[in-house]
């Protein structure tokens, strides 16, 4: 159910929910709910949500789109179908192995008996002195002292095979058991602004990074994420989702948090939308998040992340995080430019722009180094169209005193640019 979740939020992207849910005559939070949350949907509702967005929307969707989402809700749905028969099936299993499994216990039982008391006989009978007698009797146990031990390796297989019998049965049972568990991560994950409860009351940070790190990957749908940082943020302030954030984003797949960034981006969790009775803080998780993918991502994921969007036409968006992890240091600047490929030339201008005039001789040196000198150019050139006079005057003062004349020639050219326009 959690791919079809995915699916759906993706097929509604740019829809209105509250007009979406007019159209339905559904109150607007129920629809919320019903795309939101891992539960399963009935198909008559799904008909009349496909028949509302396309008319809600200035492109309706394509027949392609709506196929596509009617097959993944079939096969969620036979998925869910499958599940409930298996688990029907090992119960019946399970019975008859514990019958089994008695059956042979109790024949185990009565044969030990037996044994017992032929072997009492048996030697009560030697030390009669009747040899001959107990010989015969001795005779009597071979087979059975045969039968106990198959009787017992019998146990064992029908204990070993009610043993794999319950495995199966657990993993199976566990989202039933999790249902009436109102703590558990799956029914958390159905209700994020009751996880974002629980988090803010565990008292110590530790213990609400390791919750966090365990309830993360079951929030699929990026609005699931976005509404539990903000009401854990409204609830316990910076201080506690910031580390949650750190914790948990950064151990998702970059393509992951791409699509959170962009559910961030849009208006998509409107009060009005989710029945709540207070605005949620999405301008600061919104902020918060963009401050954090530039200062916590390594380089090359950093680079991914801005690919990822620029990639799905989130052009604003991805200048936006390439602007705000330009101003780090050059290190980073390098190892990050060389990654992005396609966008290095916007990323390198955005790295000269706010830095001072030590720093973008610095950048341009280092790119230098390492034989980058279209990059350099690119740096020198930027610089000498945006930094003002007195900060062009104090590079160029820098670079003359560095007896760096190629420099300072490209950065020159870059001043006769601007001085033409």
């Amino acid at each position: 159910m959690h791919v079809f979740k995915v699916c759906l939020y993706e097929f509604l992207n740019g829809v209105h929910r509250k007009r979406l849910a007019g159209r339905m005559h559904m109150d607007p939070s129920t629809l919320s709910r019903l795309v939101n949350k891992n539960q399963r949907i009935a198909e008559e509702d799904l008909d009349r949500l496909i028949a509302a967005v396309r008319t809600s929307r200035e492109t309706p969707p394509t027949m392609q789109e709506i196929v596509s989402l009617r097959g993944l809700y079939v096969r969620a749905e036979r998925e869910a179908d499958s599940t409930a028969f298996r688990i029907r099936g090992l119960r019946a299993e399970r019975e008859q192995a514990v019958r089994r499994a008695i059956e042979r216990e109790d024949l185990l039982n009565s044969d030990r008996r037996r044994l017992a008391e032929l072997r009492t006989r048996s030697e009560r009978i030697l030390r009669g002195g009747d040899e001959e007698r107990a010989a015969e009797e001795e005779a009597k146990l071979v087979p059975l002292e045969t039968r106990v031990r198959e009787l017992e390796q019998a146990l064992a297989e029908a204990v070993a095979a009610l043993i794999a019998l319950e495995e199966k049965l657990a993993r199976l049972e566990r989202p039933h058991r999790d249902a009436g568990d109102q703590t558990s991560m799956r029914v958390l994950a159905d209700d994020p602004l009751r996880a974002a409860q629980v988090l803010a009351a565990i008292p110590d940070e530790p213990g609400r990074i390791a919750m966090a790190r365990r309830l993360v990957p079951e929030l699929v749908l990026p609005v699931q994420l976005l509404m539990f940082f903000a009401e854990l943020l409204r609830r316990g302030g910076v201080e506690t989702v910031m580390p949650v954030m750190v914790a948990s984003l950064l151990t998702m797949p970059v393509r992951n948090l791409a699509a959170v960034l962009v559910a961030a981006a849009s208006d998509r969790l409107a009060p009005d939308e989710e029945d709540l009775d207070v605005s949620w803080p999405i301008a600061e998780v919104r902020s918060l998040l963009h401050g954090m993918v530039h200062k916590q991502l390594e380089p090359g994921n950093f680079a991914a992340l801005a690919h990822l969007l620029d990639a799905d036409d989130q052009h604003g968006l991805a200048r936006e995080i390439l602007a705000g992890g330009a101003q780090g240091p050059v290190h980073d600047v390098l190892r990050v430019s060389a990654a992005l490929r396609g966008l290095d030339a916007p990323y390198l201008q955005e790295a000269t722009v706010g830095r001072r005039p030590e720093g973008i001789a610095d950048l341009a040196g280092s790119l230098r180094a390492e034989n980058r000198d279209p990059d350099a150019r690119l740096v020198l050139h930027t610089a000498g169209q945006r930094l003002g006079h007195s900060e062009l005057a104090t590079l160029a003062d820098i670079l003359r005193v560095s007896f760096r004349a190629h420099d300072l020639r490209d950065l020159e050219e870059g001043a006769a640019l601007r001085d033409d326009g």
